[in-house]
């Protein structure tokens, strides 16, 4: 087997790789209110070269990426691991984007201040863009097409059809509604199996797949009534 090898991480197994997918998981949950002072004291101190922060999410996400995962025959619960991994180190970018925004229009916020957060929200939107790029390659060319189980096919387009969702704020015009399709399509795809396997609309992740697909339909809609 192919093995991928980083400066200082390498991975030749199954279960070395769900062992940094565990720690890419944990990224998710970092404080909101760290993260923001964390922010102001770099812009208070120029240090505008600090687009590598946490820089371990970008390189899990690569080296997932990179190893041969169609190999590995993952079961519903390391599918799962797989499939949050990703989305858990999109949210940490959507966080601290979230954080810039609220240093970009609060009024205490001096002009520099401001400036220097609206070169870092560049800079995650680009990282962003590049999780959910790498996340459809794998998922998608890698996982997808590798299994049958309609549980594991259903799971992965529905955070495909999440990740394409939330990725779209990354756009404007017409840039954005092409990643509203991309979502929605992918949300149809996780329909498709949830119905093929009967899923009660009571059940909690059906209810939460249709007010998604319901939600970009919607967008899509009143993007179609808007260039018409």
């Amino acid at each position: 087997m192919n093995q991928y090898i980083d400066n200082d991480i390498s991975v030749s197994n199954k279960e070395e790789l769900i062992y940094y997918i565990k720690i890419l998981n944990h990224l998710g949950s970092y404080d909101g209110k760290n993260i923001y002072e964390y922010y102001l004291f770099l812009i208070k101190y120029d240090i505008l070269f600090i687009v590598s922060y946490i820089l371990l999410t970008i390189e899990t996400v690569t080296l997932i990426k990179s190893v041969n995962v169609e190999n590995y025959n993952f079961n519903y619960t390391e599918s799962l691991s797989v499939g949050f991994a990703f989305k858990n180190a999109l949210n940490v970018k959507r966080k601290e984007k979230t954080i810039l925004e609220n240093i970009i229009t609060n009024e205490k916020s001096s002009e520099r201040e401001k400036i220097c957060a609206e070169l870092l929200k560049s800079k995650l939107n680009t990282d962003i863009r590049s999780i959910e790029k790498n996340t459809y390659a794998v998922l998608k060319n890698k996982c997808i097409s590798r299994t049958t189980d309609d549980k594991i096919l259903m799971l992965y387009w529905h955070i495909l059809g999440d990740m394409s969702r939330y990725c779209a704020d990354t756009f404007h015009g017409t840039d954005k509604e092409k990643m509203h399709e991309k979502s929605m399509k992918s949300y149809s795809y996780a329909l498709h199996y949830a119905n093929k396997m009967k899923i009660p609309p009571s059940s909690p992740k059906m209810l939460e797949l249709l007010v998604s697909t319901g939600f970009i339909l919607y967008i899509c809609t009143l993007y179609m009534m808007h260039i018409g």
